[in-house]
């Protein structure tokens, strides 16, 4: 299973340590034995041998590795490659879909919301997991058809356009007097100009951040501000608007169809932790409220709830406060993510 001990297949090998702490976030990992029927893949592979278990460390059989990657490569073909691509644009534009969707709408059906939720963000982190790997195998089919073609990295990426908004955000409080290192010393007690700014940036960029949902990100006006602090402090006054880079792309009908899958998952890797995060800001914590009064616990007590748990049969009280006080002990995670242990409960009962 994706959330615990493997049926078999080899010893697993971690790949990341302490990723997640939070129940919640943890359990939409616990789809990655079905890696190989979200590739088409599942009459040949026996399940995909990987986990996340509960103290956050996601480890994967090398094993599987290898049978994922040679099935993978022989099921290779531009009609293959045009169905994963699709799967991949399809769940990207699922979780838009959610959330955009009418808040309202979301409160009225708040059950059938986080199913959907549930079911987009497990399709989502397994493709991530898969593209540590797959992609490789795409480029090298690729090189070898198409030696001078670029790899199709999104342009302008993600980090290049937050760091060009900064830029702009800057230049706004230097309107109304403020520059970053003023801002940094003074904040919050700022004018109420330059606070609205700052406050709404960090609304329209929600979802920037790391992977830990609870971790302090973009969100935070305080984390904004920060990196403005920083960014002055490395980059002067760049303006440099992010531009997009040409491609040398293959001109090989079959490999043409692969390079769009490569810029697909490219795409996705790039902007997967924003959508993972701003699912939660935008869509599971404004719902807490409503799902803990359906499920007679606290808002907070959602978080350490899986989602198949919070759909289904909840835990007993006293697993929900084992987890509680677990994720207390997790020193390391929560120092290494700057994670207040009291924010969860800060963020989770932010919205009656």
């Amino acid at each position: 299973m994706g959330t615990g001990a493997p049926d078999g297949g080899g010893a697993l090998t971690p790949l990341r340590s302490g990723i997640v702490a939070l129940p919640l976030q943890t359990s939409i990992f616990r789809k990655l034995d079905q890696a190989a029927a979200l590739l088409e893949l599942g009459e040949a592979l026996p399940a995909f041998d990987a986990a996340v278990d509960e103290a956050g460390d996601l480890t994967v059989s090398r094993e599987s590795i290898s049978a994922m990657a040679s099935a993978f490569e022989r099921a290779l073909s531009a009609s293959y490659a045009d169905r994963i691509r699709h799967r991949i644009d399809s769940n990207r534009a699922c979780l838009n879909v959610l959330l955009e969707a009418d808040p309202q709408d979301r409160v009225a059906n708040a059950t059938a919301t986080l199913a959907d939720v549930d079911l987009v963000l497990c399709e989502m982190v397994t493709l991530v997991v898969l593209g540590k790997f797959l992609p490789d195998i795409l480029f090298d089919a690729i090189s070898r058809r198409s030696p001078m073609a670029d790899a199709p990295f999104p342009s302008p990426s993600p980090g290049s356009v937050l760091a060009a908004d900064l830029s702009a955000l800057s230049s706004a409080c230097l309107e109304h007097g403020c520059n970053a290192h003023e801002l940094a010393r003074s904040w919050p007690d700022v004018a109420p100009a330059v606070r609205a700014l700052v406050t709404g940036f960090a609304h329209s960029h929600t979802g920037y951040g790391p992977l830990a949902w609870e971790a302090p990100g973009f969100e935070d006006p305080a984390v904004v501000v920060s990196a403005l602090a920083t960014t002055a402090a490395s980059n002067g006054n760049d303006t440099r608007l992010p531009v997009a880079v040409e491609r040398l792309e293959p001109s090989d009908t079959d490999m043409a169809a692969v390079y769009r899958l490569l810029e697909s998952w490219l795409l996705l890797l790039e902007t997967g932790i924003l959508g993972l995060r701003s699912a939660f800001y935008t869509i599971i914590v404004p719902l807490a409220g409503v799902m803990a009064r359906e499920r007679s616990v606290s808002a907070t007590d959602i978080a350490f709830m899986r989602f198949d748990e919070l759909l289904g049969e909840a835990p007993q009280r006293g697993e929900i406060a084992r987890r509680r006080a677990q994720y207390r002990r997790t020193e390391d995670y929560l120092a290494t993510n700057g994670i207040d242990p009291d924010r969860i409960d800060q963020l989770m009962t932010a919205t009656p």
